[in-house]
């Protein structure tokens, strides 16, 4: 046990390193890559009670918009017994060693945890509109005092029995599970979100009864549900206080147990990190699947992955956009396809644009963000760059008519067909990919740049460069194919690219120090739970890293959207900075990487919810093939 207790803490070691935030400040806290998807409704309505995801071959997804307000209906009630068979295999290139406590939980663990043996407090529709989990339904008061918030817990939600009789989960647990994921040194990615929603100076956590809790702060907060809603992987799943005590720590690690509709099987090898099985639970309180097992295994080369699918050893796997292609190449009618869009979006930044390098984050000995950069000026001697944060100056616009040069410059249909194999959409206004809904509700899909060569040589002309010139292109970890694309089609305006390959270990500590060369580099993201969460990463003056400029005017919107409660009102806002950053074009969005998933002959398409797409979520839906 003393050696697997080593093991342990380098895995814990390794994670942290892979999965912590990157703020200097208490803002939101970015979460581990996850790649989640697309199209939110105008506002989070309450779901219906007891609705069943429906099969949908092609799908649309969303990311949850925080309604902190919103009182939901109970969830569905159980199925009952049903005839299970059969074995669903899914893979993905990477599987952890188990380590299932959440004090010491790495980010591959919680991921798969989250979407199979534990539950969180809500789910997130398919639609972005919060499904009541383990919190049934909920309420917020506000007052002079603060606000109050009131969680009214699920009954009837089982411990998994593996190791002992533990009951049901109630109200201890909650407190339980926040307190464990705050213990300091934690690897889980949630835990700083978590800290800033329930363990604030003035905030306090509370049990009315076995099935009621009250959380009381200085003020409501959107990020409720941002580190507690599925799928999202960096979320509070819950764990039961009994068994922990029982167990005691040491063991707990790799007997963990939680109240989903998978448990884990003991019995097989799911300690290596080499694959995970797990049985149903049936007559669970949610829904019981329709299969005796599921194993999800890690295989890390992609031919394999294919090999595996192509004979039947798989289910389904996660895929890239080439073995896609290459699955499909075979013509078989007996395999399906699952298309989610707007996984990826593909973009190029410009490091060393613009810094707000008055901003009191900046200034002084104990600047909690220093800077190496001491004016904007030693960077503006590049085209792209002007010398003034200045929005209404003339030197602003001439560079700011440059990077609208090197925008319509690119032929975003043509990377589509080449890169992307056809799956994807062009994309425009940045930050609202996986915000279909919500970009249309704000006028942001009227935003386009025309693909026009002659306008951009004219633009370059008018702007003092008719005869191009020469930019450093980074290709760092992101999108480098469509990096090195790009400047192919700068040639044709004669914007030549010296480009550098450069791991992006290397190139962030300068994106950190905003020392780093200006110049375009490669960078992809995947949608979010709201723009908001990668505005304050990438830009905000208060964030350690910062991917090419900061700006007072962005800084003022951005700040007035942390402080809005109220989503409508919170988009708008977000909208408004996406609408800046296209009118001066401070990043060229190229476009949205859609994610497919090949089905084999045994298994049925199912509805997902609202992320978390380089993994599935929804298993325990997961049909039997009808035909």
């Amino acid at each position: 046990m003393l050696r697997a207790s080593v093991v342990a803490l380098l895995i814990v070691l390794l994670a942290v390193i892979m999965a912590c935030g990157e703020e200097a400040t208490p803002t939101a806290e970015p979460v581990a890559p996850s790649a989640t998807t697309a199209a939110p409704v105008p506002t989070a309505a309450a779901p219906s009670p007891g609705a069943t995801p429906a099969p949908a071959p092609t799908q649309t997804l969303a990311t949850a918009v925080a309604t902190p307000t919103a009182t939901p209906a109970s969830a569905e009630t159980p199925t009952g017994t049903m005839e299970v068979t059969g074995s669903l295999d899914f893979a993905t290139p990477e599987l952890a060693p188990m380590i299932s406590d959440l004090a010491n939980m790495p980010y591959g663990v919680f991921r798969f945890l989250n979407k199979t043996t534990h539950e969180s407090m809500w789910d997130t529709n398919h639609d972005t509109t919060q499904r009541p989990r383990l919190v049934r339904e909920w309420t917020l008061d506000e007052g002079p005092n603060g606000a109050s918030y009131t969680f009214h817990l699920q009954q009837g939600a089982k411990w998994h029995d593996t190791y002992g009789d533990f009951g049901e989960f109630n109200a201890d647990d909650v407190i339980f599970s926040i307190e464990r994921i705050s213990t300091a040194g934690t690897p889980h990615a949630a835990a700083s979100g978590i800290r800033k929603v329930f363990g604030c100076e003035e905030c306090s956590v509370q049990k009315v009864d076995d099935y009621t809790v009250t959380l009381t702060r200085p003020r409501p907060t959107f990020e409720v549900f941002w580190h507690n809603s599925n799928p999202t992987d960096a979320i509070l799943s819950m764990h039961s206080k009994l068994q922990f005590e029982a167990l005691g720590e040491e063991n707990i690690v790799l007997k963990d147990i939680g109240t989903g509709p998978w448990r884990i099987d003991p019995d097989r090898n799911f300690l290596s990190g080499q694959s995970y099985t797990m049985e149903s639970v049936q007559n669970h309180w949610f829904h019981s699947p329709e299969w005796e097992t599921m194993t999800w295994k890690g295989i890390a080369e992609p031919s394999t992955r294919e090999a595996n699918f192509l004979t039947g050893q798989l289910d389904t796997a996660t895929f890239d956009l080439e073995q896609v292609q290459s699955i499909r190449s075979q013509g078989r009618e007996d395999i399906k396809y699952m298309t989610f869009t707007g996984q990826k979006a593909m973009r190029i930044p410009f490091a060393g644009l613009q810094y707000n390098l008055d901003h009191s984050a900046h200034v002084g000995e104990d600047a909690i963000v220093p800077v190496k950069l001491e004016s904007i000026e030693d960077n503006c001697h590049v085209p792209f760059i002007a010398c003034t944060g200045d929005t209404g100056s003339s030197d602003w616009a001439q560079a700011r008519d440059v990077r609208l040069a090197l925008a319509i410059a690119i032929d975003r249909q043509k990377l589509i067909n080449n890169l992307a194999f056809g799956e994807g959409v062009p994309r425009y206004a940045d930050f609202f990919a996986g915000h279909d809904l919500r970009a249309k509700q704000f006028g942001l899909d009227q935003l386009v740049w025309e693909h026009d060569i002659e306008r951009a040589k004219q633009l370059l002309a008018d702007a003092g460069y008719p005869d191009g010139f020469e930019v450093n292109a980074v290709l760092t970890l992101r999108g480098i194919p469509q990096m090195e694309a790009a400047c192919a089609m700068w040639e044709a305006i004669n914007v030549r690219c010296e480009q550098k390959n450069e791991p992006y270990s290397a190139y962030r500590p300068r994106l950190v120090s905003r020392a780093v060369e200006p110049g375009p580099f490669s960078n992809f993201i995947p949608p979010v739970i709201e723009p908001l969460w990668i505005m304050n990463l990438f830009h905000s003056s208060n964030n350690s890293l910062n991917l090419g400029f900061e700006h007072p005017e962005f800084q003022t919107m951005l700040d007035e959207a942390r402080d809005t409660n109220e989503a409508d009102k919170r988009f708008e806002i977000q909208a408004n900075i996406t609408k800046w950053m296209f009118d001066h074009v401070m990043t060229i969005p190229l476009y949205d990487e859609n994610a497919v998933f090949p089905l084999g002959p045994e298994i049925d398409p199912w509805e997902q919810q609202s992320g978390g797409l380089t993994w599935l979520s929804n298993w325990e839906f997961v049909p039997h093939r009808e035909n």
